[in-house]
């Protein structure tokens, strides 16, 4: 099965905040309609913490191995590429110090073993999704402000 994840998130300072992230699932359901799921969390994270949680949770809600498009998360594109060193260093970066979020990475880890996984820029869902996580962490703000 083909699937396409979009995700996004409301967090700027590369120090952890309170924000919003969130994914959309495009698949196609078995009679070939397509078919989405779409999740919002708030949590305190930063920009690139949020990246992973929402690539493993869409990863997870995944039953069986597919192929998989992340669209919106230039984090993890450039980040592949070190994923194999750090899998063979021990989770430790070239300084021999442990990953940041590395419970994370290797959970996103054994996820992309489980799938066939690629990257794109972006697509149909991008803007909306930005716009609806904007709202989302807007109406985080106006609870805290209450």
């Amino acid at each position: 099965m083909q699937v396409q994840i979009y995700i996004s998130h409301s967090y700027r300072a590369p120090r952890k905040t309170k924000g919003v992230y969130g994914y959309i699932l495009v698949y196609h359901d078995p009679q070939g309609r397509e078919a989405t799921k779409t999740v919002f969390r708030e949590a305190e994270a930063t920009p690139h913490e949020a990246d992973l949680m929402a690539a493993v949770e869409a990863l997870q809600a995944l039953n069986r191995p597919c192929e998989v498009e992340i669209i919106g998360c230039s984090y993890l594109s450039s980040a592949d590429q070190w994923l194999s060193r750090w899998r063979e260093n021990g989770w430790k970066n070239a300084k021999g110090q442990e990953i940041a979020h590395k419970d994370l990475w290797q959970q996103y880890n054994g996820q992309i073993l489980r799938h066939r996984v690629k990257f794109g820029v972006s697509g149909s869902f991008s803007g909306w999704l930005e716009t609806e996580i904007r709202k989302k962490k807007e109406e985080m703000e106006d609870k805290t402000h209450v």
